[in-house]
């Protein structure tokens, strides 16, 4: 008896080193999972940021090639004013791309050379702008037409996609490590339960704390990828999700040879709402038209904020005649529209709209500038209407 009591005990014993065993080792296994997971967000919000930089990097550029352009070649001089609000919106981009790219020797370089080539570009601009001003007009129409600002352009784009493929390919490696530690992690824990029916519930709890630490996970991966996509004031699209819809749109549209649409919305003299009525007004406003704007496009559309006032839509399989309706529509539909604030003033509230049509050699990019080209056309027009481009 005494033997047969002396194995139990040392058999029981043995189960409980076994289990301080396999303990230890699902602790190490978590602690593993939970360093990985962490790394992996703060990758994510690297390049989170590095995108959203590269992006208004790229947007910035292109305006101020815009507002170059057109005062070169019209003459006129509101055609600096996006050139001119470029210029702190690279310096903007710059400083984020450093703060989130710059620390890393991979990307250093290329980052040092996207600030060196913007300063060329900027330089060279400066130049055919002076040669205008100066009654220089066929010399600067020559430079521009020896295409050495598309190059530098160019250029910069080139290096930007490095540093954004960078980031993607490094944040793409550390989630499947995260992954496969998470999974190893799992399995572990499901071995665990396996010690014995003795310390069954032991092992029952250890199991419901993992898994629930598992759903945690997922919530918060789930809720940050919501954030990431999402508006926080309209709960829309913002515009990192709408630069991407735009690309997949782009490229189903030149895949299916279908119709796309871009449109760009602006709300008329939104300084005067948040400088008459305050921000908070303007805050309704801005959700007011981002209901409307839902309630009217199709489910099909994307619909979001690009940022202040400006909102945009993309619509697949829309042609322009498809395209100029629902934007009628929407204008329509917010003209009759009144807000009543709390101090009982009503707010009357109007858009200004431009279309750009999908062509077959257009980018994202392009389908922006076009869109905004035609905005900018509707606002010194009049404001209050849909103006489609060129």
């Amino acid at each position: 008896m005494f033997r047969q009591s002396g194995w139990r005990a040392q058999a029981i014993l043995a189960c409980f080193v076994l289990l301080g065993l396999m303990m230890t080792g699902a602790s190490l296994s978590a602690y593993r999972s939970a360093d990985q997971r962490t790394a992996v967000e703060a990758l994510q919000a690297r390049t989170q940021g590095i995108l959203s930089a590269s992006a208004n990097l790229k947007v910035a550029v292109l305006n101020s090639a815009r507002g170059e352009r057109g005062y070169v070649l019209t003459g006129n001089p509101a055609f600096l004013e996006p050139y001119a609000d470029a210029k702190p919106e690279i310096r903007s981009g710059l400083a984020r791309l450093h703060k989130f790219a710059g620390s890393h020797a991979a990307d250093g370089d290329h980052v040092h050379n996207i600030e060196a080539r913007l300063q060329d570009l900027a330089n060279w601009q400066e130049g055919i702008i002076g040669l205008k001003r100066n009654g220089h007009h066929q010399q600067a129409v020559n430079r521009i037409k020896s295409g050495d600002g598309k190059r530098m352009i160019e250029s910069v784009l080139d290096e930007l996609a490095h540093v954004e493929l960078h980031a993607k390919v490094t944040l793409a490696a550390s989630t499947r490590e995260a992954s496969r530690l998470s999974r190893a992690n799992e399995l572990y824990q499901y071995g665990l339960t396996l010690v014995g029916l003795i310390l069954l519930i032991i092992s029952a709890i250890a199991t419901v704390a993992v898994r629930r630490s598992i759903d945690a996970e997922t919530q918060a991966r789930d809720e940050l990828q919501r954030r990431a996509m999402t508006d926080d004031l309209t709960g829309l699209a913002n515009r990192r999700e709408l630069l991407s819809s735009l690309e997949r749109a782009i490229a189903a549209a030149r895949r299916n040879r279908r119709p796309l649409a871009l449109a760009l919305i602006d709300i008329d003299h939104f300084k005067r709402i948040n400088d008459n009525h305050g921000h908070p007004a303007g805050d309704a406003v801005i959700r007011r038209i981002a209901m409307l704007a839902v309630d009217v496009m199709r489910g099909q559309d994307t619909v979001g904020r690009l940022g202040g006032e400006e909102f945009a839509v993309v619509l697949p399989d829309a042609s322009a005649q498809d395209a100029l309706a629902a934007c009628e529509r929407l204008r329509e539909a917010v003209g009759t529209t009144d807000l009543e604030m709390e101090t009982g003033h009503q707010i009357y509230i109007t858009l200004s709209t431009g279309i750009a049509v999908f062509d077959r050699h257009d980018s994202a990019e392009t389908m922006i500038a076009r869109a905004d080209a035609a905005l900018y056309a509707a606002k010194h027009g009049g404001r209050d209407q849909v103006k489609l481009a060129a």
